[in-house]
């Protein structure tokens, strides 16, 4: 019979192909951060500095801190606790998140820690590793940790994660870096940011800039609509699932809608949220259950599983893939024709706005059209301004006229006010005049088509009423001149 011997795999192959798991700078701040949060810290600070010619990122936080064994245990690959069971408040699972997220931006890494007022500190370098094809660990005396950068910055209980050798950041593209790292930790972070998630607010800074919560669910705001939760059992533990649909960007002041934009847009935010222990791990994806479309980017799902059921979902080591529970995904069939309809109901009230205003179409400046199961936009040709001007060309020019109404139609730029318009409603600008010009035009509006072409009072106020910017400006409208 055959015996068995020890086989461990090359230390510098291995390390080498843990670099390459596909972490992005943020999520891999991101897994630092979520062991700063089981380790109880209230405060987390991201350093990004340049020391004696050394570009080096730091986290430090003011958790519990560790000993020498606790430190050398988090220094092993695959450092989980035994049977893989966790705290309901640990945001770990596989024990290799502080080295695959290291690794995958830097060459060397050292790890300060203190607890009850002693630190301890211990080093990992790749070269070193390449070198001897050994897993070696410096462990530091006193006289070297004195030496370590930002020392200062640990807390009286905390640890500090330093990274040097940062051979895969871009000095000249920092700035953007530290703009996309903000904005993912104020998304995936958010309920404990906001104190949701443990009944006091997390605080994260980079480099002394806090960031603030971004709630993708706007659930400050009175015209979003929330949705009773639902519930769905998976080995003795239950999956939450909370439906939202976000108002209409028009519902927002132009601050409000900058700070969600910035995030990422409406279009792209829609879909599901999965959380685990209220740590957001997916989101901006429908995850097979729906297709994005435009009167669905309103449309969001929030998924709430905890690590007791980590066996049942499928998730990667960087914490940014999963996949559904075969209940879960069934209840968000029978859910979401429902919010989807919501959402969409939104936009076609909004196209309904303009009919409510003006009954009379024959006010409209552009009517909507079906045939054939296509939509198209055409000029209304009866608009009193429009017969007005008609009547002022003889037979010659106001069939060139037309002809060019017909060129304006044909290339009205559909697509590319679609996309604008996806992208960043805000920035589409119908016109913004100051007061008396708008006023002057008005005036010769009311003569051309009243006064001259015997159109009444009320008429005019329909007219003009659906034209973005006068809506609500009586103010304005009562100062028209109404002498001949």
């Amino acid at each position: 019979m055959g015996h068995k011997i020890e086989h461990p795999p090359g230390a510098a192959a291995l390390s080498s192909s843990m670099r390459d798991i596909g972490y992005s700078l943020d999520t891999a701040i991101a897994d630092l951060i979520d062991n700063s949060i089981s380790a109880c810290a209230g405060m987390v600070d991201v350093h990004f500095r340049e020391i004696n010619g050394e570009n080096i990122i730091a986290v430090v936080d003011d958790g519990i801190g560790m000993d020498e064994a606790s430190l050398q245990q988090a220094m092993r690959l695959g450092s989980s606790v035994k049977d893989n069971r966790r705290r309901s408040s640990d945001l770990g699972k596989f024990g290799l998140g502080l080295k695959t997220a290291t690794y995958s931006q830097c060459r060397m890494l050292t790890v300060a820690s203190r607890q009850d007022g002693k630190i301890v500190a211990v080093t990992q370098d790749l070269d070193e590793i390449d070198r001897t094809d050994k897993w070696l660990l410096t462990l530091h005396n006193g006289m070297e940790i004195a030496k370590i950068p930002l020392l200062d910055c640990l807390p009286k209980s905390g640890t500090l994660v330093l990274w040097r050798k940062l051979d895969r950041l871009d000095a000249k593209a920092v700035s953007a870096e530290i703009a996309a790292l903000e904005h993912h930790l104020s998304l995936v972070f958010h309920r404990f940011l906001d104190g949701e998630a443990t009944g006091k607010k997390l605080e994260i800074k980079i480099n002394g800039k806090q960031v603030e919560c971004f709630d993708p669910f706007c659930r400050k705001y009175q015209a979003t609509q929330h949705f009773a939760p639902e519930y769905v059992a998976i080995a003795g533990a239950r999956v939450k699932i909370t439906p939202f649909v976000l108002p209409h960007y028009t519902k927002l002041t132009k601050s409000e809608y900058s700070f969600y934009n910035k995030i990422s847009n409406f279009y792209d935010n829609q879909g599901i949220y999965v959380y685990r222990n209220k740590r957001l791990l997916i989101w901006g994806t429908w995850l097979s259950t729906a297709s994005r479309s435009e009167i669905t980017k309103l449309a969001r799902i929030q998924v709430d599983f905890s690590s007791d059921q980590d066996d049942y979902w499928v998730i990667d080591i960087k914490k940014s893939k999963t996949r559904l529970h075969v209940d879960v995904r069934k209840q968000l069939s029978r859910l979401l024709p429902g919010v989807l309809e919501s959402s969409s109901r939104i936009f076609k009230r909004r196209g309904q706005a303009i009919a409510e205003v003006n009954p009379d179409k024959s006010h409209t400046i552009w009517e909507r059209r079906a045939a054939s199961g296509k939509v198209f936009f055409d000029l209304n040709r009866n608009h009193p301004l429009l017969q007005k001007v008609l009547t002022a060309l003889d037979g010659t020019d106001r069939q060139l006229f037309k002809n060019y109404l017909d060129a304006v139609v044909r290339q009205l730029p559909v697509n590319l006010i679609y996309s604008e318009f996806s992208s960043d409603p805000n920035s589409i600008e119908t016109g913004v005049e100051p007061d008396d010009v708008l006023l002057n035009k008005l005036n010769e509006l009311y003569h051309a088509v009243c006064i001259e072409s015997g159109c009444g009072w009320n008429d005019f106020l329909s007219m003009v009423k659906i034209i973005p910017g006068l809506s609500g400006r009586d103010d304005l409208l009562s100062k028209i001149s109404k002498e001949a």
